[in-house]
């Protein structure tokens, strides 16, 4: 699916391709590059909830009630085929109304932003070959009944089967309503995973990560203390104007981290897939990181028994320690990372290794997007997409890279965002060229080639 943009901060137009594994964003300050990652970060963020309700209100007229047999069947085609246009348009509809929150700004601030998606040549027949393809199921258990949806691999054909469970009989008048719901749920998730990967597990991590994770306490629980103030004591309009100020008045990736942060006790339980990832990146701090008692993020360097706040800890750790802690808790297949300037504080040696555990996290199922000012990093991506050929073996071993970690040129996408647009930069089989950055960089190997010889001629015979 492509993203267009027009009229985006000084952006005035833009076309994204969001079918990659890998996206980069390169260019000069000030250039929107934040603006249009934070935008699709928000199409995955609300286009989930979004296609969920769209769904169901296809579901339910293709299954009307009465919603009280034990076996309903749903051809899935049937039902989506006409409407996953309209479906397209309200996704950039809706995304459109959401801008003013996305950025805590005045609704007039995109008064004249226009956004569209559209799918490529084919992609329509890709996306129904896809659904028919795909297995899938899931299953609940609601007042004594075992619910299981189900679509088979390679059929069209969707069932939502209804079964008694001990002496329950018969289905209860309050499982009725959520019948169509189940049905519409698998079916919209389906089309989730078909038309938006990653929006089922979106996650960013801002230019502000560092701040976030030290006051993120502070800045929640101010919010939570109005939220008390109003639970306590009669709902006044001074105090609804004042939630509402506090949850408009920082964007939304700021609004998400801090929100994440402060579930980081909750989310520690679980483990993800990409964990030995997380290991990985802890060995360029020089330690790991952990979350105290009370739930903070913590840095246990290798040669200290006890774990230091992040306070006191150096700049590179409070700037991936969240990183750490999503590979380590939180990512998983299907999901998204949008990642601003992940080359912050970082030596160039740890620049190319960030890089490398990036490509790992892309292979894995997540997709990544990163804005970025870094030419090791480029460079060092474009290291792994040179390393990707049939032939690099012996090149691979000799440098120490994994075919696990190398990058496929078809699976990442780069753009260069240059005074009002941004458009496409060429991926080939040698990597990604970043002409900007290039030229600051030839430039300055000039300058300094002129320095250096102009003053070794100026210098005065011994």
């Amino acid at each position: 699916m492509y993203l267009t943009i027009h009229n985006l901060g000084r952006l005035e137009s833009a076309t994204i391709d969001l079918s990659k594994s890998f996206t980069v964003f390169v260019g000069r300050n000030n250039t929107s590059k934040t603006y249009v990652a934070h935008t699709i970060y928000a199409l995955h963020r609300f286009g989930a909830g979004f296609l969920d309700q769209a769904v169901l209100r296809v579901v339910e007229k293709k299954v009307p009630p009465p919603w009280d047999a034990s076996r309903y069947e749903l051809d899935v085609m049937d039902a989506l085929d006409p409407s996953v246009p309209n479906l397209i348009d309200g996704l950039a509809r809706n995304l459109k109304a959401r801008l003013p929150s996305v950025f805590a700004t005045d609704d007039r601030f995109f008064a004249a932003t226009q956004l569209s998606l559209s799918l490529a040549d084919g992609e329509e027949a890709a996306v129904r070959e896809w659904l028919v393809s795909r297995q899938y199921s899931i299953h609940f258990s609601v007042a004594g009944w075992r619910v299981e949806f189900r679509k088979p691999k390679g059929s069209r054909i969707a069932t939502l089967d209804c079964t008694p469970s001990g002496s329950v009989a018969e289905i209860p008048a309050t499982a009725r309503t959520w019948v169509p719901q189940i049905i519409g749920f698998g079916v919209g998730d389906l089309l989730k995973q078909a038309l938006l990967p990653g929006s089922l597990a979106p996650s960013i991590l801002s230019t502000e990560r560092s701040a976030i994770q030290l006051f993120s306490r502070e800045l929640y629980g101010k919010r939570s203390q109005v939220i008390d103030a109003v639970l306590e004591e009669q709902v006044r309009a001074e105090s609804v104007d004042l939630i509402n100020k506090e949850t408009r008045f920082y964007p939304l990736a700021i609004r998400d981290e801090l929100r994440s942060t402060n579930q980081m006790p909750q989310r520690k339980l679980a483990r993800s897939p990409l964990e030995p990832l997380a290991a990985r990146l802890e060995t360029l701090l020089g330690g790991a990181v952990v979350l105290d008692e009370s739930g903070d993020l913590m840095f246990q360097p290798s040669e200290l028994n006890k774990p230091l706040g992040l306070h006191v800890s150096s700049s590179s750790v409070k700037s991936l320690a969240g990183l750490a802690f999503y590979l380590r808790h939180v990512a998983t297949e299907g999901g998204l990372l949008v990642i601003d300037e992940p080359e912050l504080n970082l030596h160039p040696d740890n620049q190319r290794i960030v890089a490398r555990i990036l490509a790992q996290v892309a292979l894995a199922g997540v997709r990544v997007l990163i804005s970025t000012h870094s030419d090791y990093l480029i460079r060092e991506l474009s290291v792994l997409i040179a390393l990707h050929a049939s032939n690099a073996s012996a090149l691979r071993a000799k440098y120490g890279y994994s075919e696990s970690e190398t990058i496929d040129s078809n699976s990442i996408v780069a753009y260069l965002f240059d005074q009002t647009t941004a458009h496409a930069i060429d991926v080939g089989t040698t990597g990604i060229e970043v002409t900007s950055i290039d030229n600051e960089i030839n430039a300055l190997n000039r300058i300094a080639k002129d320095v250096y010889f102009a003053l070794l001629a100026e210098k005065p015979e011994t």
